[in-house]
């Protein structure tokens, strides 16, 4: 295990891999369409419900009101913790 506080070596030192570039889009794996199914068919509608304050079984939010508070497309005070703007953002 390397020192704290060790430096790592310089990038011309450190070993070059080849990566093949793969097109997630293409897969055709079972497992990996099963989760990219359940991702877009459950957890995105999810997360986007939830942001919106539509699911009565979160705390309520307010990120994406917030956007609109800062747009000036809805009216109000800023609410909720600072993560979870950039849920939003990051999302």
């Amino acid at each position: 295990m390397p020192e704290l506080g060790a430096r790592s070596p310089p990038r011309d030192e450190m070993k070059q891999w080849d990566v093949a570039e793969i097109n997630l889009h293409d897969l055709q794996d079972p497992l990996i369409g099963k989760c990219q199914q359940l991702v877009r068919e459950v957890a995105i509608p999810y997360q986007w419900d939830t942001l919106n304050d539509r699911n009565p079984e979160a705390i309520p939010s307010h990120a994406v009101e917030n956007f609109r508070i800062a747009a000036g497309r809805a009216k109000g005070e800023f609410c909720g913790t600072v993560f979870q703007d950039s849920d939003v953002a990051n999302g």
